[in-house]
């Protein structure tokens, strides 16, 4: 019972930020007239601004102590030198480690460097959101709720990355495209992905709902959704066993660990998969919604996109935890929708059940990345701990 209220308590810092940021939407009047081309508000409304800086406070003060993997980068920000640049040693990739030595050179501070790569990242994440969604208060209350932020504060090279990525979108989004800009849409990519964050690659699929965008239907994505769910379930864990033969033509014995970890098999529960697919089915519902529409709107092949991750989530993350880092990048897609589709569906009563169902399924999420983290112990998130103040809360 104890140990329970103690769990409890470190967690109420968080769960008071998730109600202040909820009210912080709902009592946002603001909107973004443009998200349907995909400009930028010329003006930030005051709940926006409370938000985007509390948020941003918080990530750029915090000790390094929060987030498992901070001190290990600290670790290689003190080691690292321009020539002793080694991504093999290291085990980051070049463009990573280069920004690292050259950081080092300006100011010889890890955890400042640590802090700038997140401002960095919190900086292109808004600017995506403020150009793409009708309301960016709720978008950044969505991506608090549903752990990206968190996420953020530890996988800072994916996060970093796919922020980045995130900045060639208008390549493939215009209203005028072309098959040169899908082209260097991909190039960027990949080398963005090469230089910074190798998993994030897998972006280049992002192009899909664009390009084809009038053979993708609501059909196609529900079934896509229903068959990758069945097969992560049924069919592919049972691969987990071969995993073992193929990990010794690894000569990276992290990535061989990976392999062998059969305790980390099957990390992202079946329930898990279960509850993402069935939310992404209810925003299918909302896609092209009218029927009628041959060409999706922006917000539509926003959430198409969300669907492959979905599809990406069930087929990989079954076999072993870290696959689920294939499909994060393109999950993270979502957000536009579901905060678009919050507002804009014509139907009130459908406006009313979805936007229901939406809040039980971040307080859900939100919720079992809090309980998940003070369960295991390790200091990840929870609790949260301030260098600025000197404060653990």
């Amino acid at each position: 019972m104890i140990r329970c209220l103690v769990k409890l308590k470190n967690m109420i810092f968080y769960i008071v930020l998730f109600l202040l940021f909820f009210i912080c939407a709902l009592q946002d009047k603001s909107i973004n007239k443009n998200y349907l081309i995909g400009s930028a508000p010329k003006y930030n409304s005051i709940q926006y601004l409370i938000v985007f800086f509390i948020l941003l406070f918080l990530g750029a003060t915090r000790a390094n102590t929060v987030g498992t993997d901070v001190k290990g980068y600290c670790n290689v920000f003190n080691q690292v030198t321009f020539e002793r640049i080694n991504p093999v040693y290291f085990d980051f990739e070049p463009g990573f480690l280069y920004a690292m030595a050259l950081f080092k050179n300006i100011i010889d501070e890890d955890i400042i460097f640590i802090y700038f790569i997140f401002i960095l990242y919190f900086y292109f994440n808004n600017v995506f959101i403020r150009k793409y969604t009708i309301k960016p208060t709720l978008a950044l209350f969505f991506i608090y709720g549903l752990s990206y932020y968190f996420f953020a504060l530890n996988g800072m090279r994916q996060s970093l990355c796919h922020s980045l990525i995130l900045m060639y979108v208008p390549l493939i989004s215009s209203t005028i495209v072309s098959k040169k800009k899908y082209f260097f849409f991909c190039l960027l990519t990949i080398v963005t992905a090469l230089l910074i964050q190798k998993s994030q690659s897998i972006l280049v699929l992002a192009i899909l709902p664009f390009y084809f965008d009038r053979f993708i239907t609501r059909k196609l994505l529900t079934i896509s959704v229903v068959v990758s769910l069945f097969c992560g379930i049924v069919l592919i864990s049972k691969v987990s066993g071969f995993l073992g033969s193929f990990a010794s033509y690894i000569n990276d014995p992290r990535y061989q660990n990976y392999l062998l970890d059969t305790n980390s098999i099957g990390e992202a529960s079946n329930m898990t998969l279960v509850a993402h697919s069935l939310y992404s089915l209810l925003l299918i519902y909302f896609y092209k919604k009218k029927g009628t529409i041959n060409k999706g709107s922006l917000t539509d092949k926003f959430c198409a996109v969300g669907v492959v991750g979905t599809v990406v989530l069930n087929l990989f993350s079954p076999i072993l935890w870290i696959f689920q880092r294939f499909a994060d990048g393109l999950f993270f897609f979502r957000i536009i929708p579901m905060t678009n589709y919050f507002y804009t569906i014509n139907n009130k009563l459908e406006k009313r059940i979805f936007q229901i169902i939406t809040i039980l399924y971040v307080i859900m999420r939100f919720y079992g990345r809090l309980l998940r983290d003070s369960a295991t112990g390790s200091g990840d998130v929870v609790p949260y701990v301030n260098n600025l103040f000197n404060i653990t809360m």
